[in-house]
């Protein structure tokens, strides 16, 4: 079964590499996206620490961590029998025919992701969610122009 899931090929991607996605690879490149999302597999594979959870000294030498919080919540990293305190840094790979952003999946869309509203108190999230509230973690991109943020969108959805 798992050979024959990984012998399926992701539909064809039906957005172009136009200017408005040159532009956004220019921003993604600007704002330091590739720091973490690294090409060509749009992710550096490391695991970033939950809000508040600080990382032991013994691990902090650890190639594989990436000592940088981006605010993603500690529910599911810290009080799962499971959890460790850290998420992996996500793939951007395929994120056009993806939803549910957020370590939970409270944004359903790109868009919404990078929408500064969503940090608002009184937000109501399109994906996931148990009622009106923000959607904390990874505020990187949230400060560019509309237009900047069109364009990163362009770009991600090339990917």
């Amino acid at each position: 079964m798992g050979l024959y899931l990984y012998s399926l090929e992701p539909p064809a991607n039906p957005h172009p590499f136009n200017e408005e996605a040159r532009k956004g690879q220019r921003i993604f490149q600007q704002q330091g996206c590739a720091g973490c999302h690294t090409p060509p597999l749009y992710t550096s594979n490391k695991l970033t620490p939950a809000a508040g959870f600080r990382v032991p000294e013994d691990l902090l030498k650890s190639e594989n961590i990436l000592n940088v919080s981006v605010g993603t919540g500690p529910t599911l990293a810290m009080t799962t029998r499971r959890g460790t305190g850290f998420y992996k840094v996500p793939s951007l790979r395929g994120v056009w025919y993806r939803n549910g952003f957020g370590h939970v999946g409270q944004a359903e869309t790109l868009e919404e992701w990078l929408d500064p509203a969503r940090l608002k108190d009184d937000y109501v999230p399109k994906g996931f969610h148990t009622g009106p509230g923000p959607i904390r973690g990874h505020e990187f991109g949230l400060e560019l122009t509309l237009d900047d943020r069109r364009a990163l969108i362009a770009f991600l959805k090339t990917l």
